[in-house]
């Protein structure tokens, strides 16, 4: 269990990347979702996150 302050890091993380998700700024999805894995490895989110950016990022043309 994180601690109380990791836990403030991480919805910090995943509220920066959902606005970057919001901006379709995959660039800024993918990096926030490989920060929120340094703190949280198993966090499902972040892999959720991460896959969908790099699949965005894959297609753009």
């Amino acid at each position: 269990m994180a601690s109380e302050r990791f836990q403030r890091r991480i919805d910090r993380i995943l509220d920066q990347i959902e606005d970057a998700a919001d901006r379709h700024d995959w660039a800024a999805v993918r990096q926030g979702a490989l920060d929120l894995l340094v703190f949280d490895p198993e966090n499902e989110d972040a892999r959720n996150f991460l896959a969908a950016a790099q699949h965005a990022l894959d297609v753009e043309v």
